[in-house]
């Protein structure tokens, strides 16, 4: 029993993260830990056994591109589904540069659709929307940058 816990542990545990700030207050409060499991292939003797892919509404850790610190978001779109439609979406949309050309934000596309993840990224947001840091500002965050998804805080 203990061995196969260890071996478990082992193939599915990345570690355990410690959270700085509320952005995802009320759900996952800034002191908190917690316990974070690998997202991809998940492999044993050169065999593939799962393929763990991030999904809607699951909580992630993750390094956007440039970042230096990890942040805990919740998936808000998954790899190529349309984002949400919400009001900071809209703003986002009709936003200009001071040339006049349109806003891009990595690892999105839009068109008379909607916006849509490109394929293997996920758009993060946080549950307190003001004076947080998420993929409206950083854009979308490829799998690669995912270090896992979070099980359980406690």
């Amino acid at each position: 029993m203990l061995l196969s816990t260890l071996i478990a542990s082992k193939l599915f545990v990345v570690g355990l993260v410690s959270v700085r700030g509320d952005s995802m207050a009320p759900e996952i409060m800034g002191g908190a830990s917690c316990l974070v499991t690998k997202l991809g292939p998940v492999t044993a003797f050169g065999y593939t056994l799962v393929n763990l892919k991030p999904q809607r509404d699951h909580r992630v850790v993750a390094r956007p591109k440039g970042w230096k610190n990890y942040l805990i978001k919740r998936v808000a779109a998954a790899s190529q589904e349309r984002l949400p439609d919400a009001p900071w979406l809209k703003h986002w949309r009709l936003s200009k540069t001071a040339a006049g050309k349109r806003v891009r934000k990595a690892g999105i596309r839009c068109d008379a659709q909607g916006c849509h993840t490109q394929k293997d990224h996920v758009f993060l947001i946080s549950n307190q929307l003001k004076g947080t840091s998420d993929s409206r500002l950083f854009g979308a965050v490829s799998h690669r940058r995912l270090l896992g998804r979070v099980a359980v805080c406690f």
